[in-house]
């Protein structure tokens, strides 16, 4: 059996290594997603998570932190792309939407 398996990491805990080691252990692929704030206060999580050889997302949050304003946010996008490309290879990237808010009407 396959399945996609993505990992969203936005605080660092003892979790995180016990959780690698568990994939390790039992041959568990994944894309593990790292916001951009978390890249810059912790990019020995990253590194972390490189070092099982698992790949690296960008989960972006920028039309937040932009308050809508889509030249703002672009600007943020390409910081925080540049923050991860310092530290790894990033070939995936999805929006993050838990503090997003959608108006169904």
């Amino acid at each position: 059996m396959h399945f996609l398996m993505t990992t969203d990491v936005e605080r660092f805990s003892v979790g995180l290594p016990r959780l690698l080691d568990l994939y390790a252990r039992h041959d568990i692929k994944c894309t593990f997603y790292f916001t951009g704030m978390f890249v810059e206060q912790s990019p020995e999580s990253v590194e972390l998570v490189m070092g099982y050889g698992y790949e690296i997302g960008y989960h972006y949050e920028v039309l937040d932190k932009a308050k809508g304003e889509l030249e703002k946010a672009i600007k943020i996008f390409e910081k925080e792309l540049n923050g991860f490309r310092k530290i790894c290879d990033v070939k995936t990237i999805c929006m993050h939407v838990s503090n997003f808010i959608v108006a169904m009407s």
